[in-house]
């Protein structure tokens, strides 16, 4: 009874006693956590934030052993911001039956590598070596200055080096590679470090064949059947390129229905070569049974399942379901998707689509300053899921020194849930640059049908009239105002293999468009402007650890005269200010032709 009574660590003491059939016991209490402090490091956060650190709170049973847990996990919480020796003194106040506990932190110093020493590397330099690492070492003359390394000492990516080293050697077909020495001796006095590294490296394998088999059928050698193959023979065995090709042909039985297919390497290890075998066990064809959503609480069941690739009594097929994710993250619906898959036993599938969707309705009323208006107020109503519908809507004004905007558009995606969107809009705007002023109000009408699960084509008409006139102190005149009226035809290409609509983290953005504006249209204005806008996206995680992404962004421009009229200058190209020089004032980039200022014709 007291072993029982003991471990549940109440009591501090426990005694008993039995006298004339009467069982007597005394009790010592545990004493109890009343308040937790923190002094110097870390008392600035929350009371909450500081329970979460040490695993203790208010109101727990007072306990030597956990305290001295919780001052082992601040000191390693220290260290992981590499501020070694580092001291952690404990005061304890009682009051009562409770403890109010301080911690009073003297903080350590930052140590940083000034030497890193390799051994057992003979197939590869010290500097390739080095250069796999994310420890480096102090630049000896330019460590505090952007893009050389400080060499400072992060103890958290001693474990990350080990693993980053073993890839790369696994890539260049090691596969008995050990690191047996990862360590750091480190000099107290001048805060200086060394890294030890010691690699025992094993020999380099090539492949010397590859063999493929279903497991229904293990006498037939199904190789052949996959081109797209990383692997080839008599070249070094790369463990990424396999890892690849794994999850390749895994993934072209999954899109076939073979929802539960997996494959069963066996590489055997021969003089010096891998001979490889994939068995696959595809098992049984599963079919959709229903399609449940989950918390849409403002969006359309059917706005969600016309995003779908995959439908009820359809096969299984991996690729159409991380499509169905795709297309609906890139809606710019949801912040987030997950798809649920739940396996019946009559070889049937039920999916469960989750959603949490974004704040897509906005009432602005604010201002700023930019270098193409100055100082601007702006107040707009706009939705990109009006009524839950997918309809985008919105109503806008921007007045500045420099400009007003009215604006009104709307834009359905896909009308009556098929692949057709139609939209149209309609602004009056008055503009002023270096160069020009601009009134004018215009209209237009686009349709457009999805032509494929990236691509998009778009046909428009549009109207627009304006009239120009210059600019005190610009370097252009204009001797007298002019009035334009362009009537337009569009064709607009729309591919976009991005993985979501805000920040992707991959994929490929690509849009063409031809505006054809000319006087057999009944406008003033005779020109082709064709425009090209690419940006490509892709992750940086796997290769520096960070989660980061890279970005590139190309823009052409090319503007044709369709008559002998000079083309309008409010047509002709100027580049400068954020969307596309920065640096510069907006319309400040132009060319001379022949001593003259002229607007340009083509850009990039």
């Amino acid at each position: 009874m007291k072993i029982k009574l003991y471990k549940l660590a109440y009591f501090k003491d426990i005694s008993s006693n039995y006298n004339d059939n009467i069982l007597t016991f005394d009790f010592i209490e545990q004493k109890t956590i009343g308040d937790i402090f923190f002094k110097h490091k870390f008392e600035n956060k929350s009371k909450q934030e500081i329970y979460s650190m040490i695993n203790m709170k208010k109101g727990d049973i007072y306990s030597s052993y956990n305290l001295k847990k919780a001052k082992g996990l601040v000191i390693e919480l220290l260290h992981t911001e590499n501020l070694i020796s580092s001291y952690v003194e404990i005061e304890e106040e009682i009051d009562n039956n409770f403890v109010n506990i301080t911690f009073k932190i003297k903080e350590g110093s930052n140590i940083f590598i000034e030497n890193i020493f390799i051994s057992g590397n003979d197939s590869f330099s010290e500097d390739i070596i080095k250069q796999e690492l994310l420890i480096k070492e102090e630049h000896p003359y330019l460590s505090s200055l952007l893009f050389f390394n400080d060499g400072k000492l992060d103890f958290r990516m001693l474990d990350f080096d080990d693993g980053k080293l073993l890839e790369f050697y696994l890539q260049n077909g090691y596969l008995d590679t050990k690191i047996t020495k990862h360590l750091v001796e480190v000099n107290r006095h001048n805060k200086k470090a060394s890294l030890y590294v010691s690699i025992d490296e094993g020999v380099a394998y090539k492949l010397k064949s590859i063999s493929i088999f279903d497991v229904d059928d293990l006498n037939e050698n199904i190789v052949n059947k996959y081109e797209n193959l990383s692997l080839e023979r008599e070249k070094v065995f790369n463990v990424n390129n396999f890892r690849q090709d794994l999850s390749y042909i895994e993934g072209e039985f999954k899109n076939r229905g073979y929802a539960k297919a997996v494959i069963i390497p066996k590489l055997d290890k021969q003089d010096g070569g891998i001979i490889l075998s994939l068995n696959i066990d595809k098992k049984d064809i599963y079919i959709i049974n229903d399609i449940f959503i989950e918390g849409n609480n403002k969006t359309q069941d059917t706005v969600i399942r016309r995003n779908l690739y995959t439908f009820l009594n359809d096969k299984y097929s991996k690729k159409d379901i991380i499509d169905s994710k795709t297309s609906l993250l890139r809606s710019g619906l949801f912040d987030r998707v997950e798809i649920l898959e739940e396996f019946l036993d009559d070889n049937r599938i039920n999916l469960t689509i989750k959603v949490q969707e974004k704040k897509t309705a906005q009432w602005i009323a604010g201002g700023g300053y930019s270098d193409l208006n100055g100082l601007f107020v702006n107040v707009s109503i706009q939705d990109t899921n009006t009524f839950g519908s997918g309809i985008s809507t919105k109503v806008s004004t921007t007045l500045s020194s420099e400009s007003k905007k009215y604006v009104l558009s709307l834009d359905n995606p896909m009308i009556f849930d098929t692949d057709y969107s139609a939209g149209f809009s309609i602004y009056k705007k008055e503009e002023e640059n270096t160069i020009y002023k601009k009134e004018s109000i215009g209209a237009g009408v686009t349709l457009g049908a999805k032509i494929g699960r990236n691509t998009n084509m778009y046909f428009g008409l549009s109207t627009d009239d304006s009239i120009i006139d210059d600019v005190n102190n610009s370097d252009f005149t204009i001797s007298q105002k002019k009035y334009y009226l362009e009537n337009s035809i569009s064709m607009r290409l729309k591919y976009n293999s991005t993985d979501r609509f805000f920040d992707p983290n991959r994929g490929i953005t690509y849009t063409s468009s031809l505006k054809f504006s000319g006087s057999f249209l009944g406008g003033s204005v005779d020109i082709l402007d064709i425009s090209n806008y690419l940006t490509f996206h892709k992750t940086l995680k796997p290769y520096i650890y960070l989660d980061s992404i890279m970005n590139l962004k190309f823009s052409f421009k090319n503007v044709i005269p369709l008559s002998d009229e000079e083309i309008p200058i409010h047509k002709s190209v100027f580049l400068g200010g954020s969307k596309s020089v920065r640096g510069f004032t907006s319309s400040s980039i132009y060319p001379k032709v022949d001593g003259e200022n002229k607007g340009g014709t083509d850009s990039f």
